[in-house]
């Protein structure tokens, strides 16, 4: 077995294991600002309903957290002869991919703290607090699976392992973010429309 295929396993777990998040934190909210006039969402959302600006500062929190995470770069590809330089796979596992995962861990973790926080809060705030925990969580599923997509063997099983969680556990928020913002009404529908067509790009 390849010895970088134990490590992966273990940020992979690491990562998953905080996709829930934990309790809420109040100093979270503490911290952030509601949401400024004319807040970007993330790319390929529509804006924000207006009625959401002075909103609970959580749904900050996670628009920073949604927006602009940090990228995977690619693992190294195959030599011209099909082989593989196992070092550089290791380096990049070790210096690459460790990094990220750990990185990825938390900002998934502080999401679903936040996403927990705003469970008292309107229909519409939480659905949008879900549509953005969603989208994190399936940009680290889409990420995994290019970076899975130019290896081979156990390596590529071993990134793509998680993928199904990730992309199990957006489509449960993107269907909450559907199900919220259709109660929430016609200020809402740019959201629902999105989610729903979210839950179809999810990978397998």
């Amino acid at each position: 077995m390849w010895p970088g295929v134990r490590k992966v396993a273990l940020l992979a777990s690491l990562a998953l294991a905080a996709c829930g998040g934990a309790e809420a934190d109040a100093r979270s909210a503490a911290e952030a600002a509601p949401l400024a006039s004319g807040a970007r969402p993330p790319e390929g959302w529509p804006a924000f309903p207006l009625r959401v600006e002075a909103a609970d500062p959580l749904l900050s929190v996670l628009l920073e957290l949604a927006r602009a995470p940090e990228p995977l770069p690619l693992p190294p590809t195959t030599r011209t002869d099909g082989s593989r330089d196992a070092g550089a796979l290791d380096a990049w596992v070790g210096n690459v991919y460790g990094p990220w995962a750990e990185l990825r861990a938390a900002r998934l973790a502080r999401a679903g703290e936040a996403r927990r926080g705003l469970m008292a809060r309107s229909d519409g705030e939480r659905s949008l607090g879900a549509a953005l925990h969603g989208h994190l969580l399936a940009v680290t599923a889409d990420a995994l699976v290019r970076a899975a997509g130019v290896l081979e063997g156990e390596a590529r099983a071993a990134l793509r392992a998680p993928v199904a969680p990730y992309a199990d556990a957006a489509r449960g928020a993107f269907e909450v973010c559907y199900e919220l913002a259709t109660a929430s009404g016609p200020a809402y529908d740019g959201w629902r429309r999105t989610c729903s067509a979210r839950i179809e790009a999810l990978p397998e």
